[in-house]
Parts: structure tokens; sequence; C-alpha cells
């Protein structure tokens, strides 16, 4: 018996890793390439750092492109994807309205010199004919009807490149029925997300957030785990301090008043956030040497 045997063109799944460990086992080992990611959760949560974050870990060079409805920052944007060692093009997407920029996106992820495309909200993005129409016209699910045409196309395109496509999604009450929460966008985008990442805020201070996530669907697997990133005000997700938080909550390091790694005490975690500003590395290079070492011995 040699056992079973795959017979077809499809390869096998490609996953690149973040760098950030807490984040990359939530996934199962990384990112899946050919996917499409949906981040949601409450505004001011960090959802487009991470997007950033992400479609540049996908690779070093290449495109990214970026469709956002919600007024970005360029400076902030390259300080996120800078963040993850990327050196490409962040390109914008021409975003006269909701089609066309959807149509952009269809079109990158067909190219090989995509690596990611992002669009920013979807409860934001405007159908043609709410632009053209008046303000009294109803357009009840138009911009699901939209969503859900696209994801199709994407899918396709997908198939065939190795990119993400990260759709970043609001959080909000239901309104009619006085309880629960959802998102924009119909059920279309749910259905067809290969990958549901909810984001929260465990813990704010004015120079850093410490953002909490969970997969909460991951298609090859079912569900993912939880993780933290370190989000600082201006400049993106900090890989460093991320090995930091993930030390301490895999059990690498401790912290009760200092950080330490064994009786080795790299000072309140405040002078850690003060060396992120600074641009200091050396300290978190021991981290992450640490965390590669434990989750090695783990295998």
């Amino acid at each position: 018996m040699t056992g079973p045997k795959f017979v077809g063109t499809t390869k096998k799944l490609q996953r690149q890793p973040t760098g950030c460990v807490s984040l990359d086992l939530a996934l199962r080992g990384g990112l899946i390439l050919g996917s499409i990611y949906e981040l949601y959760g409450f505004t001011h949560v960090g959802k487009s750092s991470l997007a950033y974050f992400l479609a540049a870990a996908v690779r070093p060079d290449g495109k990214i492109l970026l469709a956002d409805f919600e007024h970005f920052d360029p400076d902030y944007v390259l300080s996120c994807v800078s963040a993850a060692n990327f050196e490409g093009e962040v390109v914008e997407a021409d975003i006269t309205d909701g089609e066309t920029a959807l149509e952009h996106i269809r079109a990158a992820l067909k190219d090989p010199e995509y690596q990611a495309a992002i669009l920013d909200s979807v409860g934001a993005l405007i159908p043609r004919a709410e632009l053209e129409g008046k303000i009294t016209d109803a357009n009840m699910g138009l911009r699901a009807r939209r969503m859900s045409t696209a994801l199709r196309h994407a899918l396709y395109g997908l198939r065939r490149n190795p990119a993400i496509l990260i759709l970043i999604n609001h959080l909000h009450p239901i309104v009619t029925l006085g309880q629960g929460f959802t998102t924009s966008g119909g059920v279309a985008i749910h259905n067809n997300a290969h990958v549901r990442i909810r984001l929260k805020t465990n813990k704010a201070d004015e120079r850093y957030y410490i953002v909490g996530g969970k997969v909460d669907k991951l298609r090859y697997g079912g569900k993912g785990g939880e993780f933290q990133i370190v989000l600082l005000p201006g400049v993106g997700i900090h890989k460093g301090l991320t090995a930091v938080v993930d030390a301490i909550a895999l059990g690498v390091a401790t912290k009760d008043r200092v950080v330490k790694i064994g009786d080795k005490s790299y000072g309140y975690f405040s002078k850690l956030v003060d060396a992120a500003y600074a641009g200091e590395t050396e300290v978190f290079d021991e981290f992450e040497r640490e965390l590669r070492s434990a989750l090695e011995q783990s295998g």
C-alpha cells in the first residue's frame, strides 16, 4: 500500500509566515496565499494597520493595490508596510465609484506583479447608481450584489495568482432588532472569505495598543486561534514589541514589575516601547531568538 494519490493541476497550499508568532500560530502556519481575508471589528481597533502589514508580508517586493474609500494617510501606509520589510510599490486604486474600484481589484488579482489588494472598507464602497442618483433613491442590497459578483471574479483570479485579497469591514449594531451586531456587504463575504479575523483592543496606552485578534474562520481547518499584536500610533505594527508580548504569553518571558527572560531583566515594558520608537532592534532580536528556540523545542 502506497497511500492515496491526487491527480490534477491544483497545487499545494502556499503559506507565508508573517513573522508575528501568535498570529502565525492562529493562522496555523501563516498567510494562505490565493485567499480572501475579511478583517472586521469596531472602529479604531487596527484593521487597516493589520491589512497593510499582512499585504506587505506576502513578499518583500511586488505591488499592493489599495482601494480606500475612507481617506488614508500615504505616509502611515508606507510606515506600516516597511514594518514587514516591504520594498515594493503601494498603488492607489481608482475609486471613482464602487464598480470602478472593484474592477481595478479584479485586474490586479490577475496580475502576477501584484501580491495583494485591499478594500477599505466594504461599508464605505459607493456603487455608481448611488453616486449618480438622487439621495432619496432606494438602492437596498446593491452594495451586497456588487460585492458578491466581485468576489466570484476575485476567486477566479486568486486560483491563478498566489496573492491575497483583504476586505476591511466594520462591526456595527443591528439597529432594527435592537440587539446583536453585523457587518456590511451581505452574506457573500462571509461565505467566500477563506479567513475571517475579528480584532479588538485589549490594552490601550497613549503610546501603544495591544490589539487582540481571533481567527473566526479558517477555510482549511475550521477555526484558527487567538493572537496579539502591538500597534504604535503613527508607526504601525511593531514586530519587536509583538515578539515581547508573544514571549510573555507563551511563557518564554515573564512580566511582573519588569520584563525578564530567565534572570535577565529588560526593564519596564515602557522602556521597551521607548526602544521601539527609537528604532532599536538588538533587544527585540533577543526575544525573537528565544521565541524561535522555544517553538523548535516544542515541535
